[in-house]
């Protein structure tokens, strides 16, 4: 064991949340954009999609990504 003192680094635990892909795309936006200032308190996020959902990400072409209406048929949300 060491003897030097631990830093605590304060968090924060959101509630768990299932929404549409868009939903939580949207939220985890607005989050970067909120705190992206004010990185303390670290925030930690666990979600579900529903529908289930493919996030395409940044520098991805969805049309290279996933067939569209393969997921449309499927019920399978896109989201960015």
């Amino acid at each position: 064991m060491s003897d030097r003192p631990t830093k605590h680094v304060p968090w924060r635990l959101l509630e768990f949340k299932t929404a549409s892909g868009r939903w939580q795309m949207a939220a985890d936006l607005y989050l970067y954009r909120t705190i992206s200032g004010h990185p303390e308190p670290l925030i930690v996020r666990f979600y579900r999609f529903a529908p289930p959902t493919i996030t395409i990400g940044y520098h991805q072409t969805a049309a290279r990504a996933v067939d569209e209406a393969a997921c449309a048929a499927a019920g399978i949300g896109l989201a960015r």
